[in-house]
């Protein structure tokens, strides 16, 4: 009995960190089109770390594909950070027009 709810909770934590990956994809999006809104990134920057976000998005797709739907540890530590990556790339874009403004 306690192997299948070890192996359910596995499951529930694999599905967890996938959707934790999609949501902070999400969450970055949102922080594009903010600094854009408000003029602190260009349009071209914004493309940029769009494609940014999208060619991690699809390496998530794909590596969930590989493993029926769900992302090894390792996966999830290489995704993670190529999302951190990212994330400091749109800070640093939308503070470096700031500070030539």
């Amino acid at each position: 009995m306690s192997l299948i709810v070890a192996v359910i909770a596995v499951g529930f934590a694999c599905q967890a960190s996938a959707q934790n990956v999609q949501k902070r994809i999400e969450h970055q999006e949102k922080r594009i089109s903010q600094g854009v809104r408000s003029h602190k990134l260009s349009h071209r920057e914004a493309a940029k770390l769009r494609a940014a976000d999208g060619r991690i998005r699809k390496s998530a797709e794909v590596d969930r594909k590989h493993h029926h739907g769900r992302l090894t540890k390792l996966e999830r530590h290489n995704l993670n950070r190529r999302l951190n990556e990212n994330s400091k790339s749109i800070f640093r874009e939308k503070h470096e027009r700031a500070k030539k403004a």
